[in-house]
């Protein structure tokens, strides 16, 4: 039977229908001759998923790992047959299937994808029509795609290796030849980490969260009742549990549980049923508990357990509820959230200038205004001189953009701020403005970077001074400040987990259905060690920032500030800035502002004694990312008023920026550090720190020329072209450097992906001397393409006379076509980049764009995808 590929979305629409059902162990007893699908090897498995089944203690060898998919292909086909119940499998199309006869290794994401899914239903073309029925659902791959989005979850995109995960009829998967199958096992979705804690040292503020991911396609609402039903299901099934290979490792524990829930069947509800409250966050829900949009579904379950329960036998009780949920085929991913916690004078001339006391930026005007940044973080210390308003404010939601200062504040947890708080500090430096009557305004000592522009604050603190936060959805975080009006949104907060885990896949969803909107979060503060990149800093779409030294020793990278790579090994962080000494808002129980000289100011790492006086000095990764932030907000005013024309304000129409062209201009300026080569590339220092002269054109002070394009469209295979060429006349002597930067909003990656990269493009420069010679150039210091970041950027030096042929190709897609953003820049004396022109390449006629000698006004053709 020959399947069509054009038969995959109808399937796959179809294929990942979960059916919800009371949860029994499975009668054993197929055959595994019966299979001929491939079975899936180990070392697979670990480059996909990182949970407990990859731990160093897990099966470490072949032959238990393949006994274990035994069992569960056996329990996956036994649920089939006797209650026709689907089951979760990852289906994977690697090089020996695609040089098969039955796919074409030419074949891109999207129809290998298409392929595994007409197999899985042995499909005709003939009978997609009996799917047609289907609401949505109909012949255009844009709608299809869609659908397949909100029902089948990608888990791998490479060229070598195709892998989903869906919910399939185990006695057809059985059958897939020749793709490889491997039916998801409790252990496979565990988060490592998850159990065998301690809980008398890993309780929050006496509050216990797991966050359980079920498996896409299950469209009822998951309640507190069935949550509780999964525990008492598999109460009577310990004993089996502990006969089973793949829990091994924990089964002292389970034996302990066993002998207490014989003594006592109630053993565990004391701490699980009596304390648990589920909240369901995802989907495309308005209500107050979903609090994230996109396809992405999964409860958060909190636990409230008082000091006297803290103790070792708690945490065998939660290991049982964790492994009650794992076990269930409508989950897919079941992780502990770990605690959240908090990770001006010399930060401003330092990102504009790096010449001391010297603000080109602010003297132009360019200070945030009409700009809104939202912050999340402990609290605001709302009597501070920096945020004083008279109008007083108004809690929620909702938002006054005629305040002085803060335009929102939103209560999530509380409206308090404690002595010397983070929140405070941290929104003092994006955007805090001395005024002693709350109306007028005068320079204060630690006004913000960018300290005409406003504030939408999300209080996230707990009422106690260690820094604990209570951390929502990615929707309910965002969306109140982004319906204020804000673009940004800053988070010096993070976890202690370095996986990629459900927080991060939330914010990248939602950055992705978001695409105007930026978060900048703090990388972290467990340097000098490496991998110590913290959740959500490893979000693929957010801007991950170290921290600097300050003023002297602002090329060197603070000891403190958290090193990459990310988990799945792409470049963390992003940029770094000043982090070391930052002077900004210190919270007090009384009003407060200034002391009466800058001599009486504090020195690092403390505050002031006196009650009237809220000045304080941190440091920390929490203190460089909202200085990223306000410039952020700078940045976004200078394309509001045009500046982008010529350097000069209303040179060129007012410019929207998406999130991804915001991120690509502020890494395509970002300086290297101390013993870096310009185009050097690390995990250190990301791809430099933050500087304003070299990233934006200002006429008068620096000599740059920019072409800045957003939301450009590329399709699988094709190339964008775009060509430039550097002033040869004869006031341009000396060399300079040329500088481009590709950014893409990714597809958020599935939770413990080792891999989580799924559209690939790439970034190639191709630099024509005077002598006619080329050189070639790859992205991120490398000497070939880039399949790991959505960030890239080639930086070199020129010469006058040179041109230069940037390519954007679509290398692998995960969607029909994809949107990027694309930041240029080069500097020659006073010379700017000459007249371009466009070439093709590939399947697609690459942009026509022209930047003249004086910098003429150039408008891109923006088309805007929401």
């Amino acid at each position: 039977m020959k399947i069509q590929l054009s038969s995959f979305l109808s399937a796959a629409a179809a294929a990942v229908v979960f059916l919800l059902g009371s949860n029994h162990m499975a009668v054993v007893g197929a055959q595994t001759e019966d299979r001929l699908a491939r079975r899936m090897p180990l070392s697979m498995f670990q480059r996909l998923l990182y949970t407990a089944a990859t731990e160093d203690d897990s099966p470490s060898n072949e032959q238990e790992w393949q006994a274990s998919a035994d069992l569960n292909w056996e329990r996956a086909l036994s649920l089939d047959r006797t209650e026709g119940r689907l089951y979760p499998f990852i289906l994977c199309d690697d090089e020996e299937t695609s040089s098969s006869d039955v796919v074409a290794s030419s074949l891109d994401s999207i129809q290998r994808r298409r392929e595994i899914a007409s197999f899985a239903l042995g499909l005709e073309v003939d009978e997609i029509v009996e799917f047609s029925g289907v609401d949505g659902l109909n012949s255009n791959n844009e709608t299809l795609e869609t659908y397949l989005d909100d029902n089948l979850e990608v888990i791998r995109n490479d060229p070598d290796l195709v892998c989903v995960m869906g919910s399939f009829n185990a006695t057809r998967a059985a059958q897939l030849a020749p793709f490889i199958v491997q039916p998801i096992s409790f252990l496979m979705k565990i988060n490592s980490g998850s159990v065998g804690f301690v809980p008398n040292q890993e309780y929050n503020d006496g509050v216990l969260q797991y966050a359980v991911n079920w498996c896409k396609g299950v469209a009822d609402q998951i309640d507190r009742a069935l949550v509780l039903g999964l525990l008492q299901d598999i109460v009577p099934l310990v004993p089996l549990l502990v006969e089973i290979p793949e829990a091994a490792r924990y089964k002292e524990e389970l034996l302990i549980l066993q002998q207490a829930l014989q003594d006592n069947p109630t053993y565990c509800d004391p701490l699980i049923i009596d304390n648990v409250e589920a909240e369901n966050e995802g989907g495309d829900s308005d209500d107050d508990d979903a609090t994230f949009s996109g396809g992405i579904e999964y409860t958060l379950l909190t636990f409230t357990v008082d000091e006297q329960n803290r103790n070792p036998s708690a945490s065998l009780c939660f290991n049982l509820f964790t492994f009650a949920l794992a076990y269930a085929p409508e989950v897919c991913y079941i992780e502990r959230r770990v605690e959240f916690e908090t990770a001006n004078l010399e930060a401003a001339w330092v990102t504009q200038s790096s010449i001391p006391r010297e603000t080109p930026f602010y003297q132009s005007g360019l200070t945030g205004l009409n700009q809104i940044v939202s912050v999340s973080d402990t609290g605001l210390d709302l009597q501070s001189c920096y945020f004083r308003d008279t109008e007083g404010i108004t809690y929620g939601r909702g938002s006054d953009p005629s305040r002085r200062k803060v335009v929102q504040y939103f209560d999530f947890v509380n409206r308090n701020e404690v002595r010397d708080g983070h929140g405070s500090h941290v929104a003092g430096t994006i955007a805090g403005q001395r005024s002693d009557d709350g109306v007028s305004v005068s320079d204060g000592f630690v006004d913000g970077i960018a300290y005409n522009a406003k504030l939408a604050f999300v209080d996230i603190g707990l009422d106690d001074a260690s820094a604990s936060l209570r951390v929502p959805g990615a929707r309910t975080l965002m969306d109140p400040g982004r319906n204020a009006g804000a673009k940004i949104h800053s988070a010096s907060w993070g976890s202690s987990s370095v996986t990629y885990n459900t927080m991060d896949e939330a914010i990248d969803e939602y950055l992705y259905a978001n695409k105007d909107f930026l978060m900048i979060v703090a990388a972290g503060n467990e340097g000098p060690v490496d991998r110590t990149i913290r959740s959500p800093a490893g979000a693929k779409n957010v801007l991950t920032v170290g921290a600097t030294q300050n003023e002297f020793g602002l090329g060197r990278l603070a000891s403190f500030s958290s090193r990459g790579p990310s988990f799945d090994g792409r470049i963390k962080p992003d940029v770094v800035a000043p982090g070391q000494t930052v002077l900004s808002v210190g919270s007090r129980d009384n009003p407060s502002c200034d002391p009466e000289s800058e001599s009486d100011l504090p020195g690092g790492g403390q505050g002031t004694r006196d009650d009237n006086v809220g000045i304080l000095s941190l440091q920390g990764t929490s203190m460089a990312t909202p200085v990223v932030s306000g410039v952020g907000a700078q940045i976004l005013q200078y394309f509001d008023e045009g500046w982008y024309g010529n350097g000069t304000k209303g040179s060129a129409p007012a410019m929207d920026l998406s999130g991804a062209l915001l991120k690509a201009i502020i890494i395509n300026g970002a300086r290297p550090l101390n013993g870096y080569t310009i185009s050097q590339v690390d995990s250190k220092q990301g791809f430099g720190r933050v500087s304003l002269i070299d990233t934006l054109p200002l006429k008068g002070t620096n000599d740059l020329s920019g072409d800045f394009l957003d939301y450009q469209i590329v399709m699988q295979g094709d190339v964008d072209v775009y060509n430039y060429n550097i002033s040869s006349s004869e006031d341009c002597t000396s060399d300079a450097e040329f500088s481009v930067t590709l950014v893409w909003t990714d597809q958020p990656g599935n939770t413990a992906c080792q891999k989580c990269l799924r559209t690939n493009l790439d970034l190639f420069v191709v630099q024509t001397k005077t002598d006619g010679s080329k050189v070639n150039h790859y992205p991120n210091g490398k000497d070939k393409a880039d399949d790991l970041n959505n960030v890239e950027r080639i930086r070199f030096t020129s010469a006058p006379g040179e041109s230069f042929e940037a390519s954007v190709r679509g290398a692998f897609l995960s969607n029909t076509f994809q949107t990027y953003a694309l930041a240029v820049v080069s500097g020659c004396g006073n010379h700017r980049l000459e007249e371009g022109y466009g070439s093709s390449a590939g399947a697609k006629m690459g942009s026509f764009h022209v930047i003249t000698l004086s910098l003429v006004a150039f408008v891109t053709t923006m088309v805007v995808w929401n």
